[in-house]
């Protein structure tokens, strides 16, 4: 959609780069051209010896760039002469060093120059998907190429592909044991040198959601405080994570296909690694929108992936338990051995909606530090991501959410919720939506299905989300945090400014309160208005998932319930604990919230 601005920059520069090196390429000796889809530029490699000559033809051939910007613009909001100005200016000045700069960018790793500058947003995106990678079912080596093997897009196969997990083709079953990567070479293939990929410094926190690519030397997360827990493998650690070029199964006879298959949704969330964009205001929230990198990060649920180069470098990087557990002739070279993750990236348009505590109620807590509050914020993601379909009129599929953290200035930190195109480069969904006409045109959509409470018309009202509101395949992985009430308190949060904890929690808080109360003995009443379930050693105050039950900081309602029943004489100064378990907690874990009290 040439609408878009960075959609038609891409192109404008595809077609310069088009002209120019038609022009200048054939001067230099042994010049490959090659024959990528994304351009015919020549490899990365080469770079270095057409760029003068790039640049020079760039920087004196104005009319021939203002005549092809002309064509490119027309009936679009971009065919003024200002715009004309600054597209071509930017090419004509601007443009080779941007590509020398992505050439010189360890992160991206394709060898043709037209795909690594797709990769990195400045060219488009053609072909789908581009950055799929593969599982090597059979060694490439004295046999005809291609092996057999299976294909999944990058960020899926970080997932699908790592070490452990099961793939089924063609009735069997394929263990992958872990990375390595092949290319044609005559007949057959050959080994392509560090199959491990491009290398990352990463700084990651499983309470908050941040990531960083640094190192930042520190025991604890500089958002939310919290350090690494290794008994439990969460909190903040720092570690390397890689960008596999291919992956390799045990490469032996694969097991017979029975009919079922154990899969288990190990997958890194989406995450952004603090995109620089501006912000503005829209309703009670802050909103940022444009191009920015995507990860998705498979830790291994906190251990991370042990892989040790083979010393016949054509098996690659293997799993040392893995291979041992399925009997891999392999030997490895365990003394090499590396602790990592596996990651992808594509640069997309994202969408960042954020709370601005400054029009938020008082006793809100607005940042994501429990299940609970987690629970909250995925389920307003996933509720925008369906709103969002429905207002591009696309599948909800080419659209990913996520949540990440923003740290104030003021102190503190805030959750935000993010939205992003699915596509590398961005479709411009997210950039759409990221304007006045389109953020109005999915709060007002949002809206509507919150007032329907996400049910089709005579649908059964769920208690927490089913498949008729905020559940589907692609989001199995939250599937235990996902709660539609929670989705619809943060839009109104976020939207209004208010948050009526009793709105929709009324009669769903009260039948878990007797459930609650029946199975355990203890006795109910309402003390301030508010749920309380005790006896004559301890009480629970039931809250809403998202007040804020720090004694400085909740709201009036809260604290009243809390001085009476310390008047009562519960509380720790008393010696009879008085906790305060969400709705959330006391529908999915009540075990959980009963042997918190001791």
């Amino acid at each position: 959609d040439l609408k878009s601005e960075p959609v038609l920059r891409r192109a404008f520069l595809a077609e310069a780069l088009r002209q120019a090196f038609a022009a200048t390429a054939p001067e230099v000796f042994g010049f490959d051209e090659g024959s990528n889809v994304h351009g015919r530029f020549g490899r990365v490699a080469d770079w270095d010896a057409v760029s003068t000559r790039i640049a020079r033809w760039l920087s004196t051939h104005e009319a021939e760039l203002r005549q092809a910007f002309a064509v490119l613009a027309v009936a679009t909001p971009h065919d003024s002469q200002a715009d004309a100005d600054r597209m071509v200016q930017w090419v004509m000045t601007d443009a080779v060093g941007a590509i020398s700069g992505v050439v010189r960018d360890p992160q991206f790793s394709a060898e043709d120059l037209s795909e690594r500058l797709a990769e990195a947003g400045l060219l488009p995106m053609l072909g789908f998907p581009t950055q799929q990678r593969l599982l090597y079912l059979e060694p490439p080596w004295n046999r005809r190429w291609p092996p057999s093997s299976v294909d999944r897009d990058a960020a899926l196969a970080v997932v699908s592909f790592a070490p452990g997990s099961e793939i089924v083709k063609d009735k069997g079953v394929y263990t992958a044991v872990g990375v390595a990567a092949y290319q044609r070479a005559g007949a057959s293939g050959r080994v392509v040198s560090d199959p491990l990929g491009t290398e990352l410094e990463v700084s990651a926190c499983s309470a908050c959601g941040g990531l960083w690519l640094e190192h930042k030397g520190l025991q604890q997360c500089e958002t939310c405080g919290t350090p690494w827990d290794a008994d439990r493998r969460t909190g903040y650690l720092e570690f390397a994570a890689v960008m596999p070029r291919g992956y390799r199964a045990t490469f032996s006879r694969p097991a017979d296909f029975r009919g079922w298959l154990e899969w288990n949704p190990r997958s890194g969330r989406a995450r952004l690694a603090r995109p620089e964009l501006d912000a503005r205001p829209a309703a009670n929230a802050m909103i940022r929108s444009g191009p920015a990198q995507v990860y998705q990060l498979n830790d291994n649920g906190g251990r991370l992936y042990t892989l040790a180069p083979a010393a016949d470098e054509r098996h690659g990087w293997l799993d040392p338990d893995e291979a041992e557990q399925h009997s891999v002739d392999v030997q490895l070279q365990e003394d090499s051995a590396r602790s990592l993750a596996l990651a992808a990236r594509k640069t997309t348009d994202v969408l960042l909606i954020s709370p601005d505590p400054e029009r938020c109620p008082p006793g809100v807590a607005l940042h994501a530090d429990t299940p609970a509050r987690r629970g909250a914020w995925y389920s307003f993601a996933f509720l925008l991501r369906s709103a969002a379909s429905r207002v591009l009129d696309v599948d909800a599929g080419e659209i990913d959410v996520g949540v990440t953290p923003e740290r104030l200035r003021a102190g503190g930190w805030v959750s935000q919720v993010f939205l992003s195109d699915y596509l590398e480069n961005g479709a411009g969904y997210s950039t759409y939506l990221g304007t006045e006409e389109g953020f109005a045109a999915l709060l007002a959509e949002a809206r509507r299905a919150a007032a329907e409470a996400l049910h089709r018309p005579g649908g059964e009202v769920c208690d927490s989300a089913c498949y008729d509101c905020l559940k589907d395949y692609r989001n199995m992985a939250f599937h235990g945090l996902l709660d539609w009430r929670l989705g619809c308190d943060v839009l109104d949060l976020l939207v209004d400014g208010t948050l009526e904890t009793g709105r929709r929690w009324q009669e769903l808080g009260s039948a878990a309160a007797r459930a609650f109360s029946g199975a355990f003995g203890l006795c109910e009443q309402s003390v301030c208005g508010r749920h309380v379930l005790l006896d004559d050693d301890a009480a629970l105050l039931l809250v809403h998932p998202l007040e804020d039950v720090r004694e400085a900081a909740m709201g009036d309602e809260l604290a009243e319930a809390v001085v009476e029943l310390r008047d009562r004489g519960y509380g720790d100064q008393h010696g009879k604990p008085l906790t305060m378990p969400t709705y959330f907690d006391l529908l999915r874990r009540p075990g959980w919230v009963w042997t918190s009290l001791w």
